[in-house]
């Protein structure tokens, strides 16, 4: 069962941290998405966004911000599509048509149980099982895809962030929230990406907007310095934020993607 006692999921932080937006299911304009849930406990499911476009080439696993949903990607996940990618957006807990409330504490148990379900998605979507896998998180997100990364290194093909964090106590400390170090060091709970980057050495983009509000792109300077991988990229937006890199340089972000998948699919 969840740990909702947890400290960390106390009523003020997650609505600090989470920002849960309605969606329904079928709703897509798309008559290719495929739409569903993944069950990560007995009685609750986090919902996804499959654009299932290529039956034979990568997948990209998509961990969205916490201000976001699925239906965010409606318009962009064509771009994907013409980059030669499937696009796989998942939610948190209690977002589009998931079921309970999203926990600080179940970020990373239901990311790892979306990817124990990832061969039976593929399959809804008619993509076949071997096709490459890529893992991208946008900011809260970036905790999600590093994890995974992390921790089923075999699984994946590369790691993509965009305006992802290093440390979360940047986040917190916007809010004046003050988290005990030892949960800001623990690997499963979502916050310390930095530490984990240092053992991930397969490709790493990073995509950073150089006048990100949010996070720094400092922070992602310090990811790129700390990561062993030797197949590794930086790219920086100029003049965008946090929210605005497509806006700012689609085309740019776009061909960044699209030459990490030529450098690591044969």
């Amino acid at each position: 069962m969840s740990n909702v006692a947890h400290p960390l999921n106390n009523p003020y932080i997650l609505t600090k941290v989470f920002f849960p937006v309605i969606a329904y299911s079928g709703s897509s304009i798309h008559p290719h998405a495929v739409d569903g849930r993944v069950m990560v406990e007995r009685d609750i499911g986090v919902g996804f966004r499959f654009y299932a476009r290529h039956v034979d080439k990568p997948v990209m696993l998509y961990f969205h911000d916490t201000a976001e949903t699925v239906t965010n990607y409606e318009f962009i996940a064509p771009i994907y599509a013409h980059a030669g990618l499937s696009l796989l957006v998942m939610e948190y807990r209690g977002y589009g048509w998931g079921d309970s409330i999203p926990l600080v504490t179940e970020v990373l148990p239901d990311a790892e149980k979306i990817l124990d379900a990832l061969p039976d998605i593929l399959a809804a979507g008619g993509i076949q099982p071997n096709v490459p896998i890529f893992v991208m998180g946008r900011s809260f997100g970036s905790a999600s895809a590093v994890h995974l990364a992390y921790k089923y290194p075999k699984r994946f093909h590369g790691l993509i962030i965009e305006g992802g964090f290093a440390r979360a106590i940047s986040v917190f400390k916007e809010e004046s929230i003050a988290i005990d170090d030892d949960y800001m060091n623990d690997p499963l709970l979502p916050f310390n990406n930095l530490e984990k980057i240092k053992h991930i050495k397969k490709p790493l983009l990073l995509i950073h907007g150089e006048n990100d509000d949010i996070h720094p792109i400092s922070e992602a300077q310090e990811m790129y310095d700390a990561s062993p991988s030797l197949n590794k990229r930086i790219v920086r937006i100029r003049r965008a934020a946090h929210t605005n890199l497509l806006h700012v340089d689609r085309s740019r972000y776009f061909e960044s993607i699209r030459q990490m998948i030529r450098e690591n699919v044969r």
